[in-house]
């Protein structure tokens, strides 16, 4: 060992300055990325398995993530760490146990309800509705939380006193993530056709900050996003067909169409009553009839056997009376008149304004050079035409047609933006960083050494200073400080001869001589 400390020693010795610095700086870089790998890899990596729960969720998760040994980390934001080589276990754990579920669902009905009121039942109903909506919303992307808040008014005896049922939503979108209309349009279908009697436009969208995504209206079909998403539509609609009837014709790029649409979304009912003078018809009709009767004499006479006897003649008394019956009718006519009811539909189109920007052409010159080219008056003509005919302009309602002739600037190629290294790249710099670090060490460190004790001319051993290069004529080397020789020599060499040879080893190679007396110096030390 105290050899090994004298050769590093002697090699350090002889370095110059720079290479000093040089292998000082290797070994302090070799050093810091050992120690750096060392700790990335002891130091347990936590990452997120819940974030943004509530606090009666978060209490869950944890408590069940820790009977089963998995260790639980809590952030100053909220969320619930875990170790990363534990993160599917937790996944697991939690969706077993609905921690990350955000409130109750139908699973609330697993339990034996014996006893229960029915407002109990009821209210537990409303609540697995809006669990199993929650769960359902916050499965669309983008959306990490969702609350939905049912209000199902009692049924009521008559139509005219129910109350419709009303929604809210609030939710807790990812950082950096907005939606779009489709979305919205798309999670008020799915929670009015959750509930029954529910309508679109009864359901109310906010997001974390209170923004209102999607307004409950009041009443009517529709609600103002709604207006404005229809109108939108029309002139998109316009917009393309414009497009995809003139972009063949100037080229692709060398077109902007741009529509407004003014439209009439008041619900309009119309009663009309018409009436003709020259038909009649009968409105009401009374008849009423009497019958005639007719009345005999009465017989006069005492009762008795006189009176009953066959062939003897009464007396009688009274005149013969007669009544005939009577017939009238009562005929009433009235004009003839039809009653027409009509209701407009919404969103009525009163006046369309369309612009339209067509760019130059691009003409090749004699010698080859392109040059842009106005296009002809009858060309910009027939493009006018071209669009009022394919979009339906009727002049009596207002609408308006500009196509103009423009030069175009060309785009502008955007920067592209640095989003990172992938993940291939991550893990090669990761498990490649150690593989780079062994390199130097052994280009910087191990290789310097290894060439420095190569060239080094002596060699300390337990004999003494053995002179490199120098040896007898039978080839066994010379030993200069005059101790034994290696086992098996014969004949022992005389100080004298040594000493001859050391001076003519000098006068060839003075540099090896220093270096040799350097060499005695130190095991005199």
């Amino acid at each position: 060992m105290n050899k090994l400390v004298e050769q590093v020693k002697t090699i350090w010795e002889n370095l110059a300055p720079n290479r000093r610095l040089m292998t000082v700086g290797i070994l302090a870089a070799v050093l810091a990325g050992f120690t750096w790998i060392i700790l990335s890899q002891a130091t347990t990596q936590w990452t997120t398995v819940a974030s943004r729960m509530n606090p009666e969720d978060l209490k869950a998760a944890g408590i069940s993530l820790q009977e089963k040994n998995i260790p639980v980390r809590l952030k100053e934001d909220g969320s619930l760490q875990v170790p990363k080589e534990q993160l599917d276990i937790a996944r697991l754990e939690l969706a077993t146990v609905n921690a990350t579920s955000g409130g109750v669902g139908m699973e609330l009905f697993n339990e034996s309800t014996f006893g229960q009121s029915s407002f109990q039942e009821t209210i537990n109903y409303h609540r697995a509705l809006e669990g199993e909506l929650g769960r359902t919303i916050r499965s669309i992307q983008g959306v990490e939380n969702a609350r939905v808040h049912l209000v199902i008014p009692k049924k009521r005896l008559f139509k005219k006193d129910q109350l419709p049922p009303t929604a809210s939503v609030k939710l807790q979108l990812k950082r950096g993530i907005e939606l779009d209309e489709r979305q919205i349009k798309g999670m008020r279908s799915l929670v009015s056709s959750a509930i029954a009697g529910l309508q679109t436009q009864h359901v109310a969208i906010i997001d974390q900050r209170g923004n209102i995504l999607a307004p409950a209206s009041k009443g009517g079909l529709m609600g103002t996003s709604d207006y404005l998403q229809t109108q939108l539509a029309y002139e998109s609609n316009l917009e393309q067909r414009i497009v995809d009837l003139l972009e063949p014709m100037v080229g692709e790029g060398k077109l902007r169409a741009q529509v407004s649409a003014e439209m009439d979304f008041s619900q309009v009912e119309i009663t009309e009553k018409n009436l003709d003078p020259d038909r009649q018809v009968i409105t009401s009709e009374n008849r009423s009839s009497k019958d005639s009767s007719s009345t005999d004499p009465k017989s006069n006479g005492v009762p008795g056997v006189g009176g009953n006897t066959p062939g003897r003649v009464q007396a009688v008394s009274g005149k013969l009376s007669n009544s005939s019956n009577s017939k009238k009718e009562s005929i009433q006519y009235d004009t003839a008149s039809s009653v027409k009811h009509t209701q407009l539909p919404v969103g009525r189109l009163k006046k369309l304004s369309i612009a339209v920007a067509v760019g130059y052409r691009l003409v090749e010159g004699k010698d080859g050079a392109s040059t842009w080219e106005k296009r002809t008056p009858e060309e910009m003509l027939k493009f006018k035409e071209l669009v009022s005919k394919a979009v339906g302009i009727n002049s009596e309602r207002g609408d308006q047609v500009a196509v103009i002739n423009t030069k175009f600037e060309p785009p502008v190629v955007p920067v592209p933006v640095n989003i990172g290294l992938p993940v291939w790249a991550n893990e090669s710099i990761k498990w490649g960083s150690p593989l780079l670090l062994l390199l130097l060490l052994i280009l910087g460190v191990v290789r310097p050494i290894i060439n420095a004790l190569k060239s080094q001319p002596t060699m300390v051993t337990a004999g003494g200073i053995v002179m490199d290069g120098m040896t007898e004529p039978d080839g066994a080397s010379m030993n200069i400080s005059g101790g034994a020789l290696p086992a098996g020599r014969n004949s022992q060499v005389s100080g004298e001869r040594m000493r001859l040879r050391a001076i003519d080893s000098t006068k060839d190679d003075p540099k090896r001589a220093a270096q040799i007396i350097r060499a005695w110096l130190l095991v005199e030390d």
